[in-house]
């Protein structure tokens, strides 16, 4: 099974604090009204300290805002008044961060928070009467550059902290309404303290990133209060021990499974709640109520496709209730099992129970329970209850329901109601609700929250008549429309006395957070007790059991029996695979296997007898997931049932004579077919049916019961222990081998991922066209237009896997993008950005996987409808090889019949058996998984789960969650190879500048204005710290003193030239670490003797002299020229993505040459702005992965003459080259890195213009303004009025028109990281 890392440790994350996840505040979740939307408030009794506090929490944006007033402002805190003592706000507004108090700006952030990719930590400090009263800190740096600040002017107490409302996501009372977007964890407040943002966070030194820690001071302080939003706890209740706990609107706070304290289904899941499971969930303390709960069921009714009580299951003391359905059915919408029933209001639909002594609560406690998900917000309606035929609230016993829309429930006592009225019940979502007889108090629960008592002292009316659901009783016209699941009552039983988290398919609480996660965790797991068998398919593997009339004698039709077991099917084979079979050598006369026949969909399971009676399965078999199936012979018919459901039609008994027995394998024509996979807890009974209908399959070992003359495959260590067994087990074949892996294993989990949630949707590579919801992982196509929308985190290597729940059926176009951004058209379309030489890849409607003008036309079995299709579309992506496949709900894709090809799964692998064409995606690309909607349809949707939530089908063996990919990072710390420093000259000789890092190669440039311009400054160790060149120059390298000096462990000493060190004199440098100094070779820190010593023997130019370092991919290269074609050796383990080489001597001055992976055997010019060139003297060919093939032209090979080249490899979070389209828009491209930058050099190819650089010192916070063009002397560029580009966490985005760097042409570009997005600790850059 895959290896998924785990959430950081505490030692793990450096000290950093673990954080579990974080709350998803959705801003395009309402209504437009105002009433949809999410948020908390509170209301203190009295005001704290309103001229000292300090505020702290964590925050990752989703969108950014936009003309919609309820999205326009992201408000993250805020409190009500009329006037500016009395109202507060701390929010967002289109990316700048605002406080307000009332009518006075109290300041406006020149900083803008546009990132995605990263977490922002805010501080908010207020000190009353001392300096600017109030500071703002992001990410533990001061905020001190404002558009307004009126800080200075505050005086007397202000809003925040006073005895009126306060929300959290919202700004209080709808006032604006504007709607916080995003997650949100660790949120303090700290009334009468003046902290530091080092009380919430530090600089971790492993990563040089700012993380998260533990507050370890007082909670002291009237409003003081502590939310740790990670779902360890309910999202409103504060933590600090003051109680001052929230209010959640609209906010269930809804945590995974295994975080739930409560609501838990009634029946087992797997994926996460997705898929009902086997068995009945265990009804006890921790997880779903009080230690016993399970004694008191009297009515236990899943809904889950049938409405049949389970309470018997749970509690034998119980008598299972007899449901009848009057309109009301089954429903694909689902919380959990996928599945709910659905009732509608017109139609009067509802289910009814007879009155039983179930329901006669007296003055006992009592709790009732149940999921509802109305359609309408504000009906009037009632959800279950009993009543008698006056038709009176004060003659039922119970009830639970809305009035316009707001949840009551409540009961009665002789003719007194008494009625608990609680909160608004959302529409078109799941909410827990529970009326709770605690004592003499009667509490209501929406969501796990508290929403309401009244005292309750007396008895219970016995109203004598139905329990109704969707009604109130036989006499009750307010039906409910919508859907319900999981209804349960407990009788004699208080199950919930205080708030408890809920359990959410789709949960509030993802497992995102400022932690991250380890590279190299793995979950701790304890080898099951319980065990299987396995079998590899191409052998003769096979059990065969003795057979014995007591055992095996099924000739009568009069004989009873049932062979079960569960089953894990790893391929599909021609001729099928066998289960077991009863017969003789040569045929069968009982058997079950899996096998392909003409009609049904795909392969199948089937159960056949002699004579051609036989019954196969409805649905195609699932690969690599347990599967329970059962054939009964009951009164001489026989059945089917896989995972508890009848299968398709019956058969009659058919068996004459048999002799044999075999598990592995059946008998058809004297053909030999073995299974292939796991077989565990293989039982046989006869003389009894065990099963009468369809049943919840158990999800414990099978046990010996009565007729059991069979039961083995339990044990993990042997093949022939057995429970029962007529005789000596005899297993042969070289592969057939025991395991551990079984369907019972708690820990198979693990192949399913951790909930932790690093890669969405990419909000800056949508558009219009697709609506980004629920922290940007559910993509809303409403309006007609093929755009594609990408992914945050692409890939070039791995094998990974990730879902998409499709929610609404469309001309939906999934898919894999090899850019960010671009493309304009559907997945699959032949449209590609320039210097993108791929097209995309899509499974469109029409159920056909398109490539450009390549199609595969019948995908899936004939006849699938995937327009009209809901339900999972799962993706295994092979970036090592360049595969995909896809799967709809478990079934793989097939080929059309004219197709030699095929798409395999062998032992949980999946291969191709024969690969051809444009099948294979090219790997020189980062493919980003993608969404997209056709030209001519609106409305599809998708959902997309990369690992944040278990998968509802388990990954083919060897594929990872998608999320991991995230983790794939070598280079914890990209300022240890990578750097830049800004600094004041001071006029002196031997000036030391400190960089941080042990830099091989060095640029500075003079950023203030001079006469004449200055020069840029290239110093490398190979040649040493005095000689130069210059980048804006076609002069030769020559011997300078006042430029820079010397080489330091630390950065460099400078002389007093004006080019790097006039007093008072601003510049930059651009620092390389390489491989080192301590020779002439140089590789990694190591000093060598030659050049091939030191691995550069590719070429038939040898080097002079070099610096390598192959883990940052720098390489420094010193040759002689020949005048002759020749191969150069760079020393790097690819082919430069981007290159530089300058004539050191020579006759004349000549210009540089850049080379650039997207250009091939194309050349630029550093020291001018021209376009790019093609010349056969420069680059005869493009460079490969140990050469650069150099011409005979006398700027880069002439006989005699000396040069210099500095080449770079793509490093994954550390260095990408790469090629985007300019769109001439003020919102410009998205350029997705891995890593958010320090450096970024981009170049016009299709037209003149300057080299334009920006790097993260120059500007620290976006937008970025400040520019140098590498081919000028000119002084820096911009004014802070402009936007130029913004530095992201995990790219850029342009955010101009000019023609430099945002017209309509191609650009290339080369960027250096400051911080990868993720890197080997888990860290994530800060949001920037």
């Amino acid at each position: 099974m895959p290896k998924i890392p785990r959430t950081v440790s505490e030692t793990e994350a450096s000290g950093a604090q673990v954080i579990g996840g974080s709350l998803t505040f959705d801003a395009k979740r309402g209504g437009g009204t105002g009433t949809g939307w999410s948020y908390m408030t509170r209301t203190p009794g009295s005001s704290g300290d309103r001229q000292q506090w300090t505020f702290s929490c964590w925050y990752k944006l989703n969108h950014i805002g936009g003309a919609d007033a309820d999205e326009e402002n992201l408000s993250i805190i805020g409190s009500d008044g009329n006037s500016s003592s009395d109202y507060f706000s701390f929010f967002i507004d289109d990316g700048v961060i605002r406080c307000n108090a009332y009518s006075t700006h109290l300041f406006k952030t020149d900083r803008l928070c546009r990132d995605f990719g990263g977490w922002y930590h805010f501080v908010l400090v207020l000190n009353v009467g001392t300096g600017n009263n109030l500071e703002l800190y992001v990410n533990g740096q001061k905020q001190t550059n404002f558009s307004t600040d009126n800080r200075g002017s505050m005086s007397g107490n202000y809003g925040l902290n006073r005895d009126g409302q306060h929300t959290i996501g919202a700004l209080p009372n709808n006032r604006d309404r504007s709607y916080l977007g995003g997650n949100l964890c660790e949120v303090y407040m700290i009334d009468g303290y003046v902290g530091t943002p080092e009380d919430f966070a530090y600089t971790d030194p492993l990563t040089n990133t700012w993380r998260p820690k533990k507050y370890t001071g007082t909670f002291s302080g009237t409003n003081t209060f502590y939310l740790p939003l990670d779902g360890d706890s309910p999202i409103w209740e504060d933590q600090s021990g003051n109680g001052n706990d929230w209010i959640p609107v609209n906010l269930g706070g809804g945590v995974p499974l295994d975080k739930a304290t409560g609501g838990l289904p009634i029946l087992n899941t797997v994926s996460g709640g997705w898929i009902g499971g086997p068995g009945i969930r265990s009804d006890t303390a921790p997880n779903n109520g009080g230690a016993g709960a399970n004694n008191y069921v009297t009515m236990a009714l899943p809904l889950c496709g049938y409405a049949t009580d389970f309470s018997n299951s749970i509690n034998s003391s119980a008598t299972q209730l007899v449901v009848s359905a009057t309109g009301a059915g089954s429903s694909d919408t689902g919380n959990f099992y996928g599945k709910s029933f659905y009732f509608s209001a017109t139609d009067s639909d509802y289910l009814s129970i007879p009155d039983s002594t179930a329901f006669t609560l007296g003055s006992d406690d009592f709790t009732v329970e149940m999921w509802v998900n109305p359609d309408s917000a504000t009906a009037t309606d009632r959800w279950i209850g009993q009543i008698n035929s006056g038709g009176s609230t004060s003659n039922m016993s119970f009830r639970m329901g809305r009035n316009s829309g707001i949840f009551i429930a409540g009961t009665a006592e002789s003719s007194t109601d008494y009625t608990i009225t609680g909160r608004q019940v959302p529409a078109n979502k799941w909410t827990h609700c529970a009326l709770v007889r605690d004592g003499n108090v009667l509490k209501a629960f929406q969501d796990g929250y508290l929403t309401g008592t009244t005292n309750f002292s007396g008895t219970v009316n016995d109203s004598g008549e139905i329990m109704a659901i969707g009604r109130l009783g036989a006499s009750d016209s307010a039906y409910f429309g919508g859907h319900i699941q999981d209804v349960r009552l407990y009788k004699g039983f208080a199950k919930y006395t205080k708030s408890f988290t809920v359990p959410k398919t789709t949960p509030e609480i993802t497992m995102t957070s400022p932690s991250g996660t380890a590279l190299q965790g793995k979950l701790a797991t304890t080898p099951s007790p319980m065990g299987s068998s396995y079998w590899e398919n191409g052998g003769s593997d096979q059990i065969t059991v003795p057979y014995t009339s007591a055992a095996f004698d099924w000739t009568s039709s009069s004989t009873d029996f049932c062979v079960e077991s569960w089953n894990y099917h790893t391929e599909l084979v021609s001729g099928g695979a066998g289960v077991w079979c009863a017969g003789t050598s040569s045929a069968f006369q009982a058997k079950l296997d899996v096998i392909q026949h003409t009609g049904y969909p795909g392969y199948c399971w089937n159960f056949e007898m002699g004579g051609g009676q036989r019954i196969r399965s409805d649905k195609p078999v699932v690969l690599n997931k347990w599967t329970h199936v059962a054939c009964v012979m009951r009164s001489g018919t026989g059945y089917l049932y896989v995972d508890g459901v009848q299968q398709g039609i019956t058969l009659a008994h058919g068996i004459s004579t048999a002799n044999a027995f075999w598990i592995g394998r059946q008998v058809h024509d004297a053909g030999q077919y073995r299974w292939n996979g796991w077989i565990s807890n293989f039982r046989v009974v006869t003389g009894s049916p065990v099963y009468s209908g369809n049943f919840v399959p158990s999800t414990k070992p099978l046990t010996n019961i009565t007729n059991t003359k069979l039961l083995c495959l339990q044990d993990p260590l042997s093949l022939t222990v057995a429970e029962v067994k007529p005789g000596t087990l005899v297993p042969s074949g070289s592969h057939l081998k025991p395991d551990y892996f079984s369907p019972f294993d708690t820990n198979i989990g693990k192949v399913l991922g951790p909930p932790y949630g690093a890669v969405t949707m990419n909000p800056l590579a949508s558009d219009s066209y697709t609506t980004l919801k629920e922290g940007n992982l559910l993509c809303d196509s409403s309006r007609s237009g093929s755009h594609i929308v990408t992914s945050t985190v692409g890939v070039n290597s791995g094998k990974w896997y990730w879902e998409i729940e499709i929610t609404n059926a469309g001309q939906w176009y999934p898919g894999l993008a090899p850019a960010p951004s671009g493309f304009g058209y559907y997945c699959g379309s032949s449209t590609k950005p320039t210097g993108i030489d791929q097209e995309s890849w899509g499974f469109n409607g029409n159920n056909a996987i398109n490539h450009g003008s390549w199609n595969r036309s019948t995908f899936f079995y004939s006849g699938f409808d995937s327009s009209t299709f809901t339900g999972i579309l799962g993706v295994a992506f092979d970036a090592d090889q360049g595969y995909f496949w896809v799967h709809m709900d478990g079934t793989y894709g097939l080929v059309s019949s004219n197709r030699a090809s095929n798409f395999e799964i062998a032992n949980g692998v999946l291969t191709e058996a024969a690969n051809y064409g444009q099948e294979v995606l090219d790997m020189d690309y980062t493919w980003f998984p993608a969404w997209s909607t056709g030209s001519s349809n609106a409305g599809s949707a998708g959902r997309f789960n990369f690992g944040q939530k278990p998968f509802a089908y388990p990954p083919p063996d060897g594929f990872e969650p998608y999320n991991k990919a995230t983790t794939a990072i070598s280079i914890p710390r990209s300022d240890q190879y990578v750097g830049v420093t800004t600094y004041n000259g001071t006029g002196s000789n031997d000036s030391a500048i400190h960089t941080g890092l042990e830099a091989d190669l060095i640029w500075i440039k003079r950023r203030d204005s001079k006469s004449g311009g200055s020069a840029w400054v290239v110093q490398d160790t190979i040649r040493g710290g005095t000689n130069s060149i210059y980048f804006n120059s076609t002069s030769l390298q020559y011997t300078d003193t006042s430029d820079m000096r010397t080489f330091t462990s630390t950065g460099f000493t400078l002389g007093n030239g004006y080019q790097v060190n006039s007093s008072a004199t601003k510049y930059i440098s651009y620092n390389f670490k390489a491989g080192g100094s301590k020779g002439t070779f140089n590789k990694d820190g190591v000093a060598y003797g030659s050049a091939s010593a030191a691995g550069l023997t590719a070429g038939g130019i040898t080097p002079t002299a070099s610096s390598v370092g192959t883990k940052q991919g720098i390489s420094i290269i010193k040759w002689t020229g020949s005048s002759s074609v020749a191969d150069l050796p760079h020393g790097l383990s690819k082919a430069p993505g981007f290159g530089m080489i300058k004539a050191l001597t020579g006759g004349s001055a000549q210009n540089w040459v850049a080379l650039h992976w997207k250009l091939g055997k194309s050349y630029l010019v550093p020291n001018l702005d021209q376009v790019d060139y093609s010349d056969n003297s420069i680059f005869p060919s493009a460079a490969t992965s140990s050469v650069v093939e150099l011409g005979n032209a006398v700027n880069v090979n002439d006989s005699g003459y000396t040069y210099i080249g500095y080449f770079w490899e793509s490093i994954p979070g550390f260095s990408k080259f790469g090629m985007y389209d300019g769109n001439n828009s003020t919102t410009g491209p998205f350029v997705d890195l891995g890593f958010r930058p320090a450096i970024v050099l981009i170049k016009n190819t299709g037209a003149s213009a300057n080299w334009t650089i920006y790097t993260d010192q120059q500007d620290l916070f976006n937008p970025g303004y400040r520019s140098l063009y590498l081919n000028s002397g000119d002084e820096e560029n911009g004014t802070s009025t402009d936007n130029e580009i913004d530095f992201l966490s995990n790219g850029f985005t342009l955010r101009n028109d000019d023609t430099v760097t945002n017209d309509s042409n191609a650009y290339v570009y080369a960027a250096w990281a400051a911080q990868p997005l993720h890197n080997m600790y888990g860290c994530q850059a800060n949001a920037r």
